[in-house]
């Protein structure tokens, strides 16, 4: 009986375990992730020039959070490198954002801009 009970809640935890994590790498055009769990963007930077990626136009925040950014130690100072944009599939539904490259300063180039569509799925 102990052994069965055991079993049945090992069951009901990988079954209530949020999705795993998934990395998207330079996307473009739609992104499809399922609702309740956490996705990163990774684009292309290059360290030491004051430009990095920035979200623009702000999904729904009903249906996707922006968490925090990160951007990883180049192979060598001023090498290429990539940032990483996390995000929180919260509720079903579609929406879209727009990232951008931007430059340092109170009134940065825009080098480049992303638009992405993003659908987060019932589980």
């Amino acid at each position: 009986m102990r052994r069965a009970l055991v079993i049945a809640a090992l069951v009901l935890l990988a079954l209530a375990a949020p999705a795993a994590a998934k990395t998207f790498d330079n996307p473009k055009g739609s992104l499809t992730v399922p609702e309740h769990s956490t996705f990163t963007i990774a684009l292309d930077v290059r360290t030491g020039t004051g430009f990095t990626w920035k979200v623009t136009k702000k999904p729904a925040a009903e249906v996707v959070k922006y968490l925090n950014s990160r951007t990883g130690a180049p192979a060598r100072p001023g090498g290429p490198s990539q940032q990483m944009l996390k995000f929180s599939a919260l509720d079903a539904g579609s929406t879209s954002m727009t990232l951008s490259y931007v430059g340092p300063g109170k009134n940065a180039r825009v080098a480049k801009t992303l638009d992405l569509k993003v659908k987060v799925t019932k589980t």
